[in-house]
């Protein structure tokens, strides 16, 4: 099971998304973004905490974050058989400070469909945005 994972937080009152720039082979452009977290089975599980993504923490045994979306799903519509990954939405403190590396961004849901129209999302990413309750926000 892999976990995909968007930090939220409002920031002025406004909802951001904590988005991260990867430069990866087959890429389209130079970059695209990605969720917060993205990493798989091996990745996550590691003792090693060097090894542990960027802000896997947050999206693990966290008691201080507001879980908006938590549910298991196939990678890609189960195009790769038995492979699931866990999808979260969470949401930290307006007041939580965050160290934010070189390659991530906030970015609010305005900002990410004008970057989506011009597919500047991962599949990962897409996969996600897709579990946003728009009605409810």
């Amino acid at each position: 099971i892999g976990l995909l994972g968007f930090l939220t937080k409002k920031i002025s009152g406004v909802l951001h998304f904590l988005v991260q720039a990867k430069v990866e082979p087959g890429n389209l452009d130079i970059i695209q973004l990605s969720p917060t977290v993205s990493c798989s089975n091996i990745n996550y599980r590691n003792k090693n905490p060097k090894t542990k993504p960027p802000f896997y923490d947050y999206f693990i045994n966290n008691k201080r974050v507001e879980i908006s979306f938590d549910v298991l799903q196939s990678e890609e519509g189960g195009r790769f058989y038995h492979f699931q990954n866990r999808n979260m939405i969470i949401e930290i403190d307006e007041s939580e400070e965050v160290k934010i590396p070189d390659n991530y961004v906030f970015m609010t849901l305005n900002q990410i469909m004008e970057f989506a129209k011009y597919s500047m999302f991962d599949m990962e990413a897409r996969s996600l945005l897709s579990c946003l309750n728009l009605i409810k926000n």
